[in-house]
């Protein structure tokens, strides 16, 4: 009985629990801490590393899922533009994408538009490039989350349906800024469609952004490159005046019909005007602009139009405009520049290579196949790396754990030894060490990861990518843990798997 109330006294389990905890906790850090400070530095070693692998991996990942990135093109020439549809027509079965990891295949052109600067003169000096508004590429020019539209329309590309406007032109904020553009107010550009005629049309911009692919200054819908290029009997996208006419609309800055009345009337007589309708026109929203469109009363012929008009505009400094239709009759492209392969992944670019060079003796080009190549491989080596870091970094861990642990309990055998005699159960000793071993991880953790947020957020400012908060990085805590308190559990075991009486007495 008092042999009892003895060993309840000892071993009181809130008293004894933190006593033996507070010695062995302390015992195991060593002097000055050494052994947490050691862990810590290892943990925060592994973190790092571990967070920079994943951020690069995830870089890559977001790389290899770019169309900017995931991309081959084959440019047409003349001996390509022959089987174009049975290429397009091929690729268009899921059988055939899927052999090759491809999305899609894609069709595009590039054209040299004439624009009219802000100081009334044509630039050529211009690169444009189509795109199709279903296509990938769009949806990564427009995307929001990818801070790449300064101003105008953008995309969140899982509500994505439609553009707004198929006719409108995507630009850059370089390539306004060369035509002398406010790029924070401009809404239209003019675009000197037959300068010849003195024909000048005003597109709405779609949107402003900070790159386009291909190195482009532009980018326009197939229809609108279709509009632009084709003649307009063709595509009936404006009036064949050919005939003459008894309307012609002009653009200007003067608010005041009177004083256009007046001008118009200096050069055709009052019986010849019907009338003439004012509205606002757009160009930017710092300017006012207004659209005047005469109204006469007889069809006067093309050439008398276009001289009256070039009076009128000379006197009170106006431009000429031509209206235009949006019209869709021709989506598709009869001769593109370039057939763009979309891979999903691009560890297929050099068999697609093979099969086009098999079956249709076209050639991908070499510099493209290798670069997509490389990039492919990087992906793979990076991901190799993260996995055997991971592997030397739980094994360095779990080994110093248990070696801090073991010389530890090879030192105080002679205690445990007495603990068991006063009959100290192997669980509660085994139950107290575990707890040890969990505390003194969780503690270097929570400071190692401390470090490694300030570190990471100093980091981002040079544009290096560390992924601290990532589900990878939490597993490999979780299974860190895991194998140390295994394994230091086994340790404890084996130690004491022995009597008290072999403890006591180094046996």
């Amino acid at each position: 009985m008092s042999h009892s109330i003895l060993n309840k006294n000892i071993w009181g389990k809130t008293d004894f629990q933190k006593l033996f905890f507070i010695n062995e906790f302390q015992t195991l850090a060593g002097k000055s801490q050494k052994g947490i400070i050691t862990l810590i530095l290892i943990l925060f070693v592994t973190l790092l590393s571990l967070g920079f692998a994943i951020g690069s991996l995830e870089y890559l990942k977001e790389r290899m899922e770019n169309p900017y990135t995931n991309w081959v093109n084959l440019p047409v020439t003349p001996k390509v533009d022959r089987i174009v549809d049975k290429l397009k027509e091929n690729f268009s079965h899921q059988a055939v994408l899927d052999s090759f990891n491809l999305k899609n295949i894609d069709e595009y052109d590039i054209g040299f538009e004439k624009f009219i600067s802000a100081y009334q003169k044509i630039y050529n000096n211009n690169r444009g490039r189509t795109f199709d508004p279903k296509s990938d590429i769009l949806k990564k020019i427009l995307n929001q989350s990818d801070n790449n539209v300064i101003s105008g329309f953008s995309i969140h590309e899982k509500d994505y349906k439609e553009i707004p406007n198929p006719c409108g032109i995507i630009v850059t904020k370089s390539f306004l800024e060369k035509l002398g553009y406010d790029i924070k107010t401009i809404q239209k550009l003019p675009i000197a469609y037959d300068e010849r005629n003195n024909i000048v049309i005003y597109i709405d911009i779609l949107a402003v952004v900070k790159e386009l692919p291909d190195y482009c200054d532009y980018s326009i819908t197939n229809r609108m490159y279709n509009l632009l290029t084709k003649s307009k009997e063709d595509t009936g996208f404006m009036d064949n005046d050919d005939g003459g006419k008894n309307v012609f609309t002009i653009i200007s800055t003067d608010n005041s019909s009177e004083r256009i009345k007046n001008q118009i009337l200096k050069y055709i007589s009052e019986s010849l005007l019907h009338k003439i309708d004012q509205e606002k026109f757009i160009i930017d929203s710092k300017s006012e602009h207004y659209k005047y469109s005469i109204l006469l009363n007889a069809f006067i012929e093309k050439d008398s139009i276009k001289r009256l008009t070039h009076q009128i505009c000379s006197q009170i400094k106006a431009i000429p405009f031509t209206n235009w239709e949006c019209n869709g009759k021709s989506e598709g492209l009869d001769h593109p520049s370039y057939l763009s392969f979309n891979f999903k992944t691009l560890d297929k670019v050099r068999v697609l290579k093979d099969y086009l060079k098999t079956n249709y003796e076209v050639e991908l080009s070499m510099t493209q196949v290798e670069a997509k190549e490389n990039f492919a491989l990087v992906s793979n080596l990076t991901f190799i790396i993260i996995l055997v870091l991971f592997g030397f970094s739980i094994t360095s861990i779990v080994y110093y754990v248990d070696s801090l642990l073991n010389t530890h309990l090879e030192k105080v055998k002679t205690n445990l030894g007495t603990f068991k005699a006063f009959g100290l159960s192997n669980a509660a000793l085994i139950s107290n060490y575990i707890k040890i071993i969990f505390s003194f991880l969780l503690i270097s953790t929570i400071i190692s990861i401390i470090i490694a947020i300030i570190i990471s957020v100093v980091c981002k400012l040079f544009g290096i990518r560390i992924l601290l908060f990532d589900i990878r990085i939490i597993a490999a805590i979780i299974v860190l843990y895991g194998i140390s308190i295994y394994k230091s559990r086994q340790t404890i075991l084996k130690i004491l798997s022995k009597t008290p009486g072999d403890l006591i007495y180094n046996r």
